[in-house]
């Protein structure tokens, strides 16, 4: 009965999503709540106007893999961050081998502002590896901000859609700088493997980039690609998105808040650098876990007297031979889905919220979104005392 609830709904979902495809590519607008297509609507709550908000199946074959992201992509992603690549790798994934790492400068102006990637290969998984590392300082980041401000977007590569020309700029630096050579060299010495392309924050921005290039140019067939990104930003505009030649694996495609943010950033480099740390320690900040109640007070139980929870089995013992991941932190057990992302609420709240602290007719906003919602004040602030430009805003609802 399962087995045929479940067919009908993903036949159900796949009829949906075409007839919301169709619709949009038409020039009108998809109704979310009544499935319904129109010129436009005086009452549907969730509309879609662009095909790529349309709803879409997931190939299987570039589906979510929860093992593939904490076995293998966080380790790539953190070995970026530290000096000694190869021990990560055999603290972590033994079969991994390093191959070289290339560092240049990307800053006209700033010695200590640098891009870095590298390359590495495992012949068991067949697999060769680009990684690229996040922001390194305060000075790469305001560079990496005024990039955006001021070098706008530019077309590349031959792809529909543009990319932000800084980004363009630091991955050039790097391919030309080295990364070309090895993922040529790699490739002529072992034939047949797949290309891993992964990246942390302006890595991820770095990855997206590599792969479109290595896609485009046919060194890689885009089906013979992964490209993983955590924690980066958007740097595409919609032509590219729709028009992108790659299939993406993609772990975390979001911008948190800065406090998460920073959180990420010390987790992603303290995975390497601390041989005891493996990868359930993530759970709590990446895994969204499917484990019922049940299992999550068992999960909590165990932990607090001092033994161990291995989530495939789930068992508790103070030590596993073969358990392939174990939990030791009662932080990491999974909890019920109280606080479980809402789509809804986030598109008919929290978009219009933050989105309101970026103008200066906030009530207006409201009146168009959320018109019970009332403003209640406005704070202003200078938060530099060298520059009065510089303001924090604060709204008070």
């Amino acid at each position: 009965m399962y087995l045929i609830f479940a067919v009908f709904s993903l036949l159900i979902f796949q009829v949906f999503a075409q007839n919301c495809t169709t619709c949009v590519s038409s020039g009108n607008v998809w109704c979310v709540e009544s499935s319904e297509c129109k010129s436009n609507f005086s009452s549907c709550q969730t509309q879609i106007s662009l095909k790529l908000n349309c709803p879409t199946l997931i190939d299987p074959k570039y589906a979510y893999d929860d093992h593939f992201m904490r076995t293998q992509q966080l380790t790539l992603a953190s070995a970026s961050h530290g000096d000694q690549i190869q021990k990560c790798f055999d603290n972590q994934i033994p079969t991994m081998k390093f191959f070289n790492i290339r560092i240049v400068n990307c800053s006209s102006d700033a010695s200590d502002v640098t891009c870095t990637g590298y390359t590495a290969y495992d012949i068991s998984q067949k697999v060769i590896v680009i990684s690229f590392k996040g922001v390194d300082g305060d000075d790469q980041l305001q560079q990496l901000y005024d990039g955006y401000d001021n070098l706008g977007l530019q077309s590349y590569f031959g792809v529909n859609g543009k990319i932000f020309k800084i980004i363009y700029n630091w991955f050039m630096l790097l391919w030309n700088g080295g990364i070309e050579k090895d993922l040529r060299s790699l490739k002529y010495k072992y034939p047949g493997c797949d290309l891993w392309i992964n990246g942390h924050s302006l890595g991820g921005e770095l990855a997206w980039t590599a792969a479109s290039l290595v896609a485009t140019s046919g060194l890689y067939k885009p089906e013979n690609i992964k490209v993983v990104t955590m924690a980066t930003p958007r740097m595409f505009d919609y032509d590219f998105a729709i028009c992108s030649p790659t299939p993406i694996t993609s772990f975390i495609g979001m911008t948190p808040s800065q406090g998460a943010t920073k959180l990420i950033h010390i987790q992603i480099q303290r995975l390497c650098s601390i041989p005891e740390l493996k990868y359930e320690n993530f759970l709590a900040i990446f895994i969204l876990s499917s484990l019922t109640g049940a299992s999550a007070d068992n999960c909590s139980s165990c932990v607090s007297s001092g033994n161990i929870w291995c989530v495939e089995s789930s068992q508790c013992n103070t030590t596993f031979s073969s358990c392939q991941t174990q939990i030791t932190v009662q932080l990491n057990c999974p909890a019920l889905p109280k606080y479980a992302y809402d789509d809804s609420f986030m598109r008919t709240q929290q978009l219009t919220f933050a989105s309101a602290s970026h103008g200066d007719q906030i009530q207006k906003f409201f009146g168009n979104q959320i018109p019970t919602m009332k403003l209640f004040k406005l704070r202003a602030v200078t938060c530099s005392e060298g520059n009065a430009n510089i303001m924090s805003w604060v709204h008070r609802l």
